[in-house]
């Protein structure tokens, strides 16, 4: 996907959202993620965790031009954060 968009002009700018572990755990259980067939076992998580190591995968990843933490805002604030980061329009509908 990015070379699609890169070879037709656009760009790709990378946002990565962070979240404490239990944090994350906490959230997995919250019911609006059933809607969006999201995972929401926290044992299955926790296996995840344990399987992959994720400092290799994160190296692996293209570096973001922006890092939130998801425990320090409301989404609405992280998204217009991100707006006015990235120089996107802003939409106000």
């Amino acid at each position: 996907v990015r070379t699609l968009i890169e070879d037709s002009g656009g760009e790709v700018a990378f946002v990565r959202l962070t979240v404490p572990a239990a944090e994350q755990e906490r959230r997995l259980i919250e019911p609006s993620r059933r809607e969006f067939a999201k995972l929401r076992s926290v044992e299955l998580l926790r296996e995840l965790r344990g399987r992959f190591d994720f400092d290799a995968l994160e190296a692996a990843m293209p570096p973001p031009r922006l890092v939130l933490d998801t425990m320090a805002m409301t989404p609405p604030e992280a998204a217009r954060l991100i707006v006015e980061q990235l120089g996107l329009p802003l939409d106000e509908a």
